[in-house]
């Protein structure tokens, strides 16, 4: 995705595929923004999952496994 990016074909994509992140290592992913997503939120960490991840701003579509 990131050559894609890269060579200016960015369909589908928001902004340029990060090299190094959860995302990358398979340990984290994104839901589109939905009336659904603050259930789906509730659900996480009975999951074992951490919903906006560790950031200074917590991404509300960010999804990851616990460290």
């Amino acid at each position: 995705m990131r050559a894609r990016w890269d060579r200016g074909d960015r369909t589908g994509l928001v902004a340029r595929p990060a090299k190094d992140s959860k995302h990358v290592e398979g340990e984290a992913f994104d839901l589109q923004n939905t009336g659904a997503l603050a259930k789906l939120g509730e659900l996480a960490a009975p999951a074992g999952l951490v919903w906006g991840g560790f950031f200074a701003d917590p991404d509300p579509v960010h999804f990851q496994m616990r460290r």
